[in-house]
């Protein structure tokens, strides 16, 4: 329901929504530098995420059990030819592989506006 022209605000309401039907905890965004492009968790714990997705992504593929014992979810999303990493951070009731599934297609329609 609430929407921004701002980019980056518009993606944080989107995660949370996302984060909040899924039963997520939340969801970063990095580039392939791992750094945050966007986010809904702490500044601390979303850097630590978007540092070791490339990382992660190279040596062992895109889904992971990972961060403090919770699930990692991440998929390859390529935005205007870049690619990036959206990483979902799940929990023990709820997959996170349906919350990066549901960003990944928002977060494309976003930052293409």
């Amino acid at each position: 329901r609430r929407r921004s022209s701002f980019a980056g605000l518009a993606l944080q309401y989107l995660f949370n929504a996302i984060a909040r039907r899924q039963g997520l905890q939340g969801i970063v965004l990095a580039d392939t530098s791992g750094l945050v492009v966007a986010t809904n968790v702490p500044k601390a714990e979303a850097e630590e995420v978007a540092a070791m997705a490339p990382l992660m992504a190279r040596s062992a593929g895109l889904e992971y059990d990972w961060y403090w014992g919770s699930p990692l979810v991440m998929r390859q999303v390529e935005i205007d030819g870049y690619p990036f990493y959206l990483c979902a951070l799940g929990s023990t009731n709820s997959p996170a592989i349906q919350g990066a599934k549901e960003a990944a297609g928002a977060v494309d329609r976003i930052l293409a506006a």
